[in-house]
């Protein structure tokens, strides 16, 4: 499952039965984390978790953790750093809208349990407060049926919301329930359409699916260089089968598309030392995903 955020700790458990296959278990503090403007944020937090009966809110942002700053690292970087041995230590300096001070808390970690009705309360607590990520990651749960029953006008309503609100995720989905059919009429049109933003801002499953519409000439005109240009963008987001893909438009290019499609995708240096006039450079470098989020995408590229 895609997701831009990560439930960090559930309430202490006495040494539980083996955990469901969709169960998750290891130590943290109870928050849901996001990177809203680039900065690590509480989107929810778990009721009686350490990180709750310690008063952080959603929307504080984490400066520090043991006293070493946090700005620059991947949301991914962020949780491991969180999570940790159960009955560890940790120290959280905090920024809160509402108080020029820095919030210092000392959090132990304790057992987390993730599961689907945990990680739909979280989604749900964090898009009422607006967080686009957290709305982006409800439309998804009620898309699939994940944690609740799967509802696709609420699934809209979510992803819309979070799509207005920047989120290339929920666009991506958007473009799947219209290539689908799915709560939506059918249009691969209209897919195009969604797709085509999410790329621009660097989501490499996009990329991929929209490399599938230019060749297939779906809802778009068929234009094997712009196939090639985000099939390869894709492959740079970590897609193994946008790589493969490449090898098939490329059989089937001329010497002067595969050219113009390797001009599109050069760096701009090694295009200006060849003497190329410039070229578009690529939208958004592509979005570097989790080998968990990799693995998740894999249903959801068109061959």
């Amino acid at each position: 499952m895609l997701r831009t955020w990560l439930c960090l700790a559930l309430l202490a458990l006495p040494a539980p039965a083996a955990p469901a296959p969709d169960t998750e278990t290891f130590g943290g503090v109870g928050i849901s984390l996001g990177l809203p403007g680039g900065s690590p944020t509480a989107l929810a937090v778990m009721p009686g978790s350490p990180a709750g009966r310690a008063g952080i809110k959603p929307g504080d942002r984490i400066r520090k953790l043991d006293g070493q700053s946090l700005a620059g690292l991947t949301l991914e970087q962020v949780v491991k750093k969180v999570r940790g041995p159960v009955g560890s230590q940790l120290k959280l300096s905090l920024v809160r809208d509402d108080d020029p001070k820095t919030l210092e808390v000392i959090l132990t970690r304790e057992t987390i349990k993730q599961d689907p009705a945990s990680q739909f309360a979280l989604a749900r607590q964090g898009a009422e407060k607006g967080f686009p990520d957290s709305q982006a990651n409800l439309g998804f749960l009620y898309y699939k049926g994940q944690g609740t029953a799967r509802d696709y006008d609420q699934a809209l309503h979510w992803l819309r919301q979070a799509a207005s609100g920047g989120s290339a995720s929920a666009c991506f989905y958007i473009g799947l329930m219209s290539y689908h059919g799915e709560g939506l009429p059918q249009s691969p049109t209209e897919a195009y359409y969604w797709w085509r933003q999410a790329a621009e801002r660097g989501f490499p499953g996009a990329q991929h699916n929209l490399g599938h519409l230019y060749f297939s000439g779906e809802g778009v005109t068929r234009d094997l260089v712009q196939s090639y240009r985000w099939y390869w963008l894709a492959s740079q987001g970590g897609i193994e089968s946008a790589a493969k893909n490449l090898e098939k438009v490329e059989a089937t290019m001329t010497p002067d598309q595969l050219a113009a499609a390797r001009a599109l995708t050069a760096p701009a240096p090694a295009a200006a030392a060849e003497g190329k006039s410039p070229q578009p450079s690529p939208p958004a470098k592509p979005q570097a995903l989790s080998a968990e989020d990799l693995k998740a995408l894999d249903d959801q590229l068109l061959p």
